[in-house]
């Protein structure tokens, strides 16, 4: 499987704050949101990608959903991006029993942040 510049991208920045929405995937890879929402998908069928998120809340619709790179991923990130390894932080896993709560409002927020930053200085 090769994964095109936009979507390295992507995963690299996934892989640097850990878990991020599709509105921010489809900021940092410069791809339309309609068409992040697929890659984001296909990857997460191919075991790339894990979700959480996208559950209900009485009187509030759903929550977003939010991707984190599994080891897979990682593998495929660390085999064709041009980094030098020590750029390249450790594979974390995430914990599978990490659930969406109302704090994750605030952590998308401040990523949103980081991301804009990062994007201007590169």
């Amino acid at each position: 499987m090769s994964l095109t510049e936009a979507a390295l991208r992507g995963l690299r920045f996934m892989h640097s704050y850990r878990m991020v929405s599709i509105p921010q995937f489809a900021r940092i890879s410069g791809l339309s949101y309609k068409y992040t929402a697929e890659v984001l998908l296909d990857l997460e069928r191919r075991g790339i990608l894990g979700y959480l998120g996208f559950t209900s809340i009485p009187g509030q619709g759903k929550t977003p959903k939010v991707y984190y790179l599994k080891r897979r991923g990682f593998t495929h990130l660390s085999n064709e991006i041009d980094l030098p390894m020590e750029e390249i932080k450790a594979f974390r896993e995430v914990s599978q029993e990490l659930a969406w709560t109302p704090q994750m409002y605030h952590r998308l927020r401040i990523l949103d942040c980081f991301v804009a930053l990062e994007l201007s200085v590169c």
